[in-house]
């Protein structure tokens, strides 16, 4: 997987060893829909245990989009084949694309322009596992994943009830449900991408949600719209949204500090909550070692949030008003930002997007 701005051209560096005991020819050959790669095809000598490096050129010969070919070697009786893919991007463009990065078979959706690059899994809840400023290679998340659905009240069944609290004290929603997905623009200044799930368990009668992930290509922020749908109404449920941030690894020192307006920068303490007391604004993380900003901004406002520090990450929830009648639809605008400005200038990007995207 690489990635590209157009226009250009990626190249692979490629060595090749020969384990046998004696000389061999081997045969390089690359080919794909929509690319130039040269050498199309080449001829190596390799002597005994020895290796060669090789170098192919790929340039994408269309606009901005995902371009695959495939690397096939033969030498001999023996052949074998590798996948590329390469995402190409021009300038105020984005890209959205289905590819299974993670290559556990299941496909996942990437949102990418030229400054950031966003991953989803829909079979995992439609969690985000990696938010990645290009060029910092730093991940503003982590395995246990953000834009987490999650919802206040859960239904406890017949055979749960009188169950010891360590059994459903660490519910976490809707966060291995199996998404359904579309990508409604796939290439141009802006991509959109579509997730539904119904949710028929969800107290009391079941619940729809789906979400609208869009990125611009000028913008170093994922704007998320989230529709819920409660089949039901009696006593009070609301919908809850979770990110999980990291802040240090392993034994190491911490490498981000918490923000929030109002507050300065703060260190994470470990097994502590804190109440933000935060309706409308943003809250994020700046990590000092890639010097990166990510700020979760809250467009339209939460009934209260809250910051969960455990020992390596912090979970931020935002938890909203009850729902007050049922098949209404409730919306939920989140902005997600990812870039070098410090969280003083934050302000006035929130505003902005308040302002165009906001209820």
């Amino acid at each position: 997987m690489a990635s590209l701005k157009l226009p250009g051209e990626a190249v692979f560096r490629l060595r090749v060893k020969n384990w046998l005991e004696h000389e061999q020819v081997v045969t390089l050959t690359a080919e794909g829909e929509g690319v130039n790669i040269t050498p199309g095809s080449a001829q190596r000598v390799i002597p005994a245990g020895g290796e060669v490096n090789a170098q192919l050129h790929a340039a994408p010969a269309g606009g901005s989009g995902l371009y695959r070919f495939e690397v096939r070697l033969h030498a001999g009786a023996y052949q074998v084949k590798e996948g590329v893919a390469i995402a190409a991007v021009r300038e105020g463009e984005a890209v959205a694309y289905a590819f299974d990065y993670d290559r556990d078979g299941f496909d996942d959706i990437v949102l990418e322009n030229p400054n950031v690059r966003l991953f989803v899994s829909p079979l995992a809840g439609g969690r985000s596992f990696a938010y990645v400023l290009k060029g910092a290679n730093a991940n503003a998340f982590d395995s246990v994943g953000a834009m987490r659905d999650s919802f206040l009240t859960r239904f406890e069944p017949d055979d749960m009830k009188g169950l010891p609290e360590w059994t459903n004290a660490n519910w976490l929603g809707l966060y291995n449900r199996p998404y359904s997905f579309k990508i409604v623009t796939g290439a141009g200044p802006r991509v959109e991408v579509d997730f539904v799930y119904d949710a028929p368990d969800i107290y009391p009668k079941g619940v729809e949600v789906e979400r609208r992930l869009t990125l611009e290509g000028t913008e170093n922020v994922v704007l998320s719209t989230t529709r819920v749908t409660p089949r039901g109404i009696e006593k009070p449920q609301a919908y809850v949204l979770e990110s999980s941030v990291p802040y240090r690894s392993f034994d190491q020192p911490n490498h981000s500090q918490w923000f929030a307006p109002g507050r300065p920068r703060e260190d994470f303490v470990p097994q502590k909550k804190i109440d933000l007391g935060l309706r409308a604004g943003f809250v994020g993380t700046v990590n000092k070692q890639a010097n990166q900003t990510f700020a979760l901004m809250l467009l339209t406002p939460a009934q209260n949030t809250q910051l969960v520090v455990e020992n390596h990450s912090a979970l931020i929830r935002a938890a909203y008003p009850a729902f007050t009648e049922k098949n209404q639809v409730y919306t939920y605008k989140v902005g997600y930002y990812l870039g070098t400005e410090p969280p003083e200038s934050l302000d006035k990007l929130f505003a902005r997007f308040k302002a165009e995207g906001g209820p």
